[in-house]
Parts: structure tokens; sequence; C-alpha cells
């Protein structure tokens, strides 16, 4: 055991506390359980005058009970004694340790001097290492020599390390230059031999293919005459030579397959002609009956094409008619036939159930427009028919009501003038009397102002009568326009009838005065 610098030394607050000595301690006193291990990597120890030292921890415990620290200074050279073994590695092979930071753990065969923590080493191997990967390839070293690297990626207590293994190319690839050598040597050897054994095989087997061939070349040409050479053989040859006499034999059965095909394509082509001229007169007779068909089509089509025309020009005569005010004109569907005249009688019923409504309406004004206002729309219609009658018998009871309200207002009117003259009459009368006479004048005045807002009031209601009435007329067809013009005169007699009033209002006033003027004399 050794006695270095910090021997004795607390290290907890000492100055050797911050070092991975005094980590790995604290560490594993305050994680104090069975089993917990502290670890730190290579890095100079000073106590150690600066030389590599790892730490590795674990508490002591008496059951439950802490009662200390375990701490192990890593040594380097049990750690080169395992990486420098060379066995089966050559003269150029070498296993080393690399850390995370890219610096060596271990020293290099190659290096006189220690490379802990001194040599870096940022070779792909390396990276691909630390990386999480493991694998072999050849790349160069850290001293820049082609080598054959192998390596992997290992972890101990959180720490990373790649670990490589290395031999030079050179050396790696000379068994293999070796042994090549050797097989070409022995590959030439065996090909002239083997060359010298083909020479005198194919001189025996060449002949007897060259007869075969001349043989099948004549076959080809489809001589069947000729005798083909060497089938009593039992090797390859004689196979050859069977399988060409198989081949002259086909040929003759061809030949004769050939000929009776021919007859039989003759008779074919009889029986197909003799069946194409059928063919053709039936096809013939199709067409004429598909152009019959055709010009019957065409014929139908070109009555229905008179029969379209014939019905645009008549629908556009209705039209025409209708537009300026001729809704008594009607096609006559007798000159149609099918769809046509369906569609004919479908347009005379929609103008008759149009035109039916309007000219009741027609004449319920024209009664109006002769002062008779008990004419109603009594027909039984809907949509806007219905809407067209509705507008039409409430403008004529508007109208009725109105003039009834027009004719009650006259009526007061000429019974409040009445009253004026009559009181107008006493008044010049008893202009002598006394001021309590006046009192009694007064009074019948103010009844009779009385008398004439009312008679006002009754004028303006009878007024807006005639407006609703006229209103209601617009809402009609063009034939209401007379209404509405019959409404103008009636609101014209409304202000005739408001200026009546107006005029009485100012009597009325004059006859205050008098009534004040006689009172003063």
């Amino acid at each position: 055991m050794f006695k270095e610098l910090d021997y004795a030394t607390n290290l907890v607050d000492d100055q050797w506390a911050a070092t991975d000595l005094g980590e790995v301690f604290r560490e594993a006193r305050d994680n104090a359980t069975d089993g917990y291990v502290a670890f730190r990597d290579f890095r100079p120890y000073a106590p150690s005058f600066d030389a590599p030292a790892s730490f590795i921890s674990t508490p002591i415990m008496d059951g439950d009970d802490f009662v200390g620290v375990l701490v192990f200074q890593m040594p380097v050279g049990r750690l080169n004694a395992i990486l420098a073994d060379a066995t089966g590695m050559g003269e150029t092979g070498e296993t080393y340790l690399v850390g995370a930071d890219r610096l060596m753990r271990s020293d290099s065969r190659f290096s006189e001097e220690s490379t802990i923590l001194a040599r870096e080493v940022a070779t792909a191997s390396v990276t691909a290492a630390l990386a999480g990967e493991e694998g072999i390839w050849e790349v160069e070293d850290y001293r820049g020599v082609p080598v054959m690297s192998a390596y992997r990626h290992f972890d101990y207590q959180g720490a990373q390390y790649a670990l490589i293994a290395e031999v030079d190319s050179a050396e790696f690839r000379a068994p293999i230059d070796s042994m090549q050598f050797a097989i070409g040597i022995v590959t030439l050897i065996l090909l002239a031999v083997t060359g010298f054994i083909g020479y005198a095989i194919s001189r025996g087997i060449a002949t007897p293919l060259v007869s075969l061939t001349d043989a099948a070349g004549k076959l080809a040409e489809n001589d069947t005459s000729v005798d083909v050479p060497h089938a009593y053989r039992g090797d390859e040859i004689g196979l050859m030579a069977k399988a060409i006499v198989t081949f002259k034999e086909g040929l003759i059965e061809r030949a004769m397959l050939a000929q009776r095909a021919k007859e039989t394509e003759e008779a074919d082509r009889a029986r197909d002609a003799a069946e194409l001229k059928k063919r053709q007169e039936h096809e013939e007779l199709e067409r004429k009956r598909a152009a019959e068909m055709l010009q019957a089509q065409e014929e139908v089509q070109k009555a229905r094409d008179e029969q379209d025309i014939l019905m645009r020009r008549l629908i556009d005569e209705v039209a025409a008619a209708a537009a300026s005010g001729d809704l008594d004109r009607r096609a006559n569907p007798d000159d149609f036939s099918g769809e046509t005249r369906t569609f004919v009688v479908a347009i005379n019923d929609m103008l008759d159930s149009i035109v039916r409504p309007m000219r009741e309406a027609q004449q319920v004004l024209e009664h109006i427009a002769d002062k008779d206002l008990s004419a109603r729309v009594e027909g039984d219609y809907a949509g806007d028919h219905a809407r067209i009658k509705v507008a039409v018998n409430t403008a004529a009871e508007n109208l009725d009501a109105g003039l009834a309200t027009v004719r009650a207002a006259a009526g007061q009117v000429a019974s409040a003038s009445s009253e004026i003259s009559r009181a107008s009459a006493s008044l010049a009368e008893t202009t002598a009397q006394d001021a309590g006479t006046l009192q009694s004048i007064t009074d019948s005045l103010t009844e009779i102002s009385s008398v004439t807002e009312r008679n006002v009031e009754n004028a303006n209601e009878a007024k807006d009568l005639a407006d609703k009435a006229r209103t209601g007329a617009e809402t009609g067809l063009e034939q209401m326009r007379s209404l509405a013009r019959s409404m103008e005169g009636i609101r014209d007699s409304a202000g005739e009838t408001s200026k009546i009033v107006k005029t009485i209002n100012e009597i009325a006033f004059q006859t205050n005065l008098l009534a004040l003027n006689a009172a003063v004399e």
C-alpha cells in the first residue's frame, strides 16, 4: 500500500475534497444503500503526481447502519496488461480503449511514453463506436496508417467508451495475397491439363458432329431423302443422331399433314365463300329494310315538324293577341293531334282560367262606374285570382262605406248651416237685449263650433276611407284604373267639403265678433 499526499486528509472540506476521490466518497456516503456504486473516469490525479487515475466506490453497511465507504483506485497497469496482450494480433496489431473525450485510456504498444489521456484518437472507428455502433472496416488509424479496424461501444456506470482492435492492412492482407498467388499457379496448371484433354476429346466428337450437322442442314432444306449417320452409337452422339432421325420422320409426317391441311383448307374456302354470299344477300336485305324504316321515320318526323311549326305560329298569335289586350283568341285543338293537341287544349284552358276572373272583375268595375256599388265578384277562385277577387270586393265595399259616410257628413253640414242661419237671425233680433242673453248666444255658438268640428272629423274619415278604397283598387288589374279616377273625384269632393267646413268656421268666428260688438254696444 502507498501513503500518498491524500493520506489522512478530510475528503469533505480539505484540499483534496474536490478531486474524484472526494466526489466518489461523498456520493457513496449520500446514497448509503447496499449495492450502490459511484464511478469516475480516468483523469490526472494530483496526489498521485497527476498520474491518470479512476475511482470506484461503494458504501459499507452494517445492516441498515452506514459504516464507511470503500474506494478503489483503478490502476493503469492492470488495464494496460489486458489491452497490451498482442496474442493473435501479429506484429502491427493492438487493442486500446478511448473515452468520450476522444483520449486514450490505455497505452499504445507503439509509443515509448504513456498515451493515457495524452493521445487523442478521432478516427472514424472511434466516432462510430461512441455513437453506439460496432463493425469492421478499413480506415486510417491515429498514426495515419491504413488498418483493418474492429470497433464496438460499451457503457460502464454511465461512462462511454470505444474499444478498438486494429492491425495494419498490409499485414492483414499478406496471407490473402500469398494464398491468391498459390491459387493462381494451381489454376494455370489445371487449365493446361484441361485444355490438352479437351482437345483430344473434341477431336473424337467434332468429326461425327460435322457429319450430323451436314445431315441436319439438308433436312432443314426439306430434303427428307438424306441418311442420318451414327444413329447406332450409344453415347451422346448417338442420342443426337436419333434426335435428328426423329426430326426427319417429323418432317415427313408434317409434309403429309400439310397436304391434308391444304385439301381441307380448299374445302373450307369454298364453304366460306358460299356462306359469305348468303351473308351478303342477308345484309343487302337488311339495308333495304333499314332504308324503308328510315324513310318512314323521316315522314313521321316531317309531319311532327309541320305540327310544331303550326303550333308555334298559333301560340305566337295567341300570345300577341293577349299582349295587345285580346284575351278571346284561342287555338283550335282540331288542327292538331296526339301530344300537340293535348298541349293546345291545356293552353286554352289556362287562358280561360285567367280571363274568367278578370272578366268578372271588369263587370263589377263597370257597375261601380255606373254608380251601382252592390255588384261583387262571385266566382270561386284560388291563388292570385282569389286575391284579385278579395281586392275588388274590398274596394267596392270600402267605396260604398266611404260614400255613405260622405253622405252622412254632407247632411250634418247642411243641418249645421241651417242652425247657423237661424242663430244669426235670432241674434239680429235680440241684439238690444242684455248681457245675459249674450251668454246664451255664446253657448249656442260653442255648440255649433263643436258640431262643425265633428263634421270636419267625419269629412277626414270619409277622405281616409276613400284613400283605402283607392289603394285596394290599385292592387287589381288594369281595368280598375277607372275606379282609381272615381276615387280621385271622391277625394276632391271631400276637399270641397273641407272648404265648406272651413267657411262655416269663419262664419262662426265672425258671428262671435258680431255678438261681442253687440254686447259692447
